[in-house]
C-alpha cells in the first residue's frame, strides 16, 4: 500500500493556512516533484518520516511551488495544530467523513460528499481529500 498524496488545490489551500512541514514531494508546473534526497535520508536514519518531519519545515515553498504531504500526514498537522479531528467511516452502502473542531463542534460530510452531476465517492482515499479540504477551510487566514 502505497500513502496517497493530497491534491494539487488541497496543497495550495494547505499552504495557505500554514502548512510548512517538509515532505518527500511537492508540485512543480501542478505536477508532482519527488525529493529522493530526502527519501534517502530518512532511509540512512531509518527513522519514519513522521520522526523528520515534525522537526523541520519545507524548504523552497510558496503558492507555485506548495508541499505535496501524504493525506495522513495533513491530517495529523490539521490534528496537531489546529485541534481538527478527520474520521472516515464506512458502512455496507457508502463512507462519509466527520470533522469535529477542539472546542467540541462536529460537522458530517454524509451524503454531501458527491459534486451535483458526479457519482457519490466510493472510496476511503477520496472521502479523506474532501474532508481535508474543508478541514482546511475552518482554519482563519494564516498570517506570518
Amino acid at each position: 500500500m502505497q500513502e496517497q498524496l493530497i491534491t494539487h488545490a488541497t496543497a495550495v489551500i494547505a499552504f495557505e493556512k500554514g502548512f510548512n512541514w517538509r515532505c518527500y514531494a511537492c508540485y512543480m508546473n501542478g505536477k508532482i516533484e519527488y525529493n529522493y534526497a530526502f527519501e534517502a535520508q530518512v532511509d540512512d536514519k531509518a527513522a519514519t518520516i513522521i520522526d523528520i518531519l515534525e522537526d523541520e519545515t519545507c524548504e523552497d515553498v510558496s503558492k507555485s511551488c506548495p508541499a505535496a504531504p501524504t493525506q495522513s500526514l495533513l491530517q495529523k498537522w490539521l490534528r496537531d495544530t489546529h485541534a481538527i479531528h478527520i474520521s472516515v467511516f464506512y458502512n455496507q452502502y457508502e463512507f462519509w467523513a466527520e470533522i469535529m473542531q477542539g472546542g467540541g463542534e462536529s460537522i458530517s460530510l454524509r451524503n454531501k460528499l458527491s459534486e451535483p452531476g458526479k457519482n457519490p465517492t466510493d472510496n476511503y482515499e477520496d472521502v479523506m481529500e474532501i474532508a481535508l479540504k474543508r478541514a482546511l477551510l475552518l482554519i482563519n487566514a494564516y498570517t506570518k
